[in-house]
């Protein structure tokens, strides 16, 4: 960030209630969660496909680099990290 971008989002701020204080934070959480979600997309994409072709499209490379990707994809895009937690809680409280 520049310095103007800094003194912009202070200006931003001051001029915030702060009874909107906490929905402008949500809104902005929401857009870094946005880009995350699309920057990862875009890393997981890339890394499947440049290990597809250094493995020389072998069909087993294939399969596990898309079985790989798909679980990764589930536990960070899919909330699937969320769901593992909570089948942890289950377990450890029975």
């Amino acid at each position: 960030m520049h310095l103007l971008d800094h003194a912009a989002l202070v200006v931003q701020l001051a001029l915030v209630p702060m009874a909107t204080l906490a929905e402008w934070i949500q809104g902005q959480t929401a857009d870094a969660k946005t880009v995350l979600v699309a920057v990862f997309g875009v890393i997981l994409t890339g890394g499947a496909i440049w290990r597809i072709v250094k493995a020389g499209f072998g069909l087993g490379a294939i399969v596990m680099t898309l079985v790989v990707a798909g679980l990764a994809g589930w536990l960070v895009l899919g909330d699937g990290i969320h769901f593992v937690q909570t089948l942890f809680n289950n377990q450890s409280k029975g």
